[in-house]
């Protein structure tokens, strides 16, 4: 949306920032020190169930959109007593490790130990080096640790088939109450640019090396194509995907248990552009 100046079109100055992990992401949009921030649901969740001021607007992927990476581990048993990489501890990576372990006989607080490292390249790094044994990683960073230093896809999360809000828009409802307007426009861009997505794939591909520092176009062509094809036109929080994640978190927080998928998302900023009719202009409905 912002490189090809929707945001611009729309109005509005925007300052892209980037920060290291969900943890980081979030403390920042709490702290209004950005407005809006992509994130991921358990985020949003563990900030709410603290307190906190956060809501999602906006839903990208509503499914789970990592593999296990391992090395030098053959099957999922093995994962017992081995150093597992997440980015935060409460952060979607943290969440998957916690999802998949009781499902396979293990508990994440007395099997395994796990290390909180940042991001994908510091995983890919740990795992590389030895420091890890096992880290989720997205669909593009497995191809670089495969690439690099043949690391395995032990498991694939989207087999899970259960609902779950990955990435969407976030914000606080002190700012969708105060910012409203400039929140409005601001999504009008975001759908402009899922259409260019979806349907321009070159250009998408050209994004994507800019922002993820990607030499390899493959890699970047990779990314859209998997992404791409699943981005919602409509950016509607997946509900029943919110509440997986409520119900996993509730198995260590029982105030998770109080709160509904609608306390931590807003659908109204959607709802009101797809009622306008842009998408159905976009896409020639």
């Amino acid at each position: 949306a912002h490189e090809q100046g929707f945001v611009r079109d729309e109005g509005l100055t925007v300052q892209l920032v980037t920060f290291t992990g969900s943890r980081v992401t979030i403390q920042a949009l709490v702290a209004r020190e950005v407005g809006a921030a992509a994130i991921a649901a358990p985020a949003v969740a563990n900030a709410v169930l603290a307190g906190a001021d956060a809501v999602m607007i906006a839903g990208f992927d509503n499914f789970l959109p990592y593999y296990l990476a391992v090395r030098g581990i053959k099957s999922l048993s093995e994962l017992k007593g081995k150093v597992i990489g997440i980015a935060a501890i409460g952060g979607t990576t943290d969440f998957l490790i916690r999802l998949l372990l009781p499902r396979i006989g293990l508990d994440p607080a007395r099997d395994v130990t796990l290390l909180q490292l940042g991001g994908e390249g510091q995983r890919v790094a740990a795992l590389e080096s030895g420091g890890v044994q096992a880290t989720p990683l997205s669909v593009l960073f497995m191809s670089v640790a495969q690439r690099r230093f043949g690391a395995v896809p032990l498991f694939d999360f989207s087999t899970l088939q259960i609902p779950y809000q990955h990435t969407g828009l976030a914000t606080t409802r002190a700012q969708l109450r105060d910012q409203r307007p400039t929140l409005q426009r601001l999504m009008r861009a975001v759908v402009r640019g899922i259409h260019v997505y979806k349907t321009n794939p070159g250009w998408s591909e050209g994004v994507a090396m800019k922002y993820l520092k990607l030499e390899d176009r493959e890699l970047a062509r990779m990314a859209v194509v998997y992404h791409g094809t699943r981005t919602l036109r409509a950016p509607y929080v997946n509900l029943p995907g919110v509440k997986t994640v409520l119900d996993e978190l509730a198995r260590t927080n029982p105030r998770a248990r109080t709160v509904k998928p609608e306390d931590l998302a807003d659908q109204s900023l959607v709802r009101e552009i797809e009622a306008e009719g842009l998408i159905r202009r976009l896409y020639g409905g």
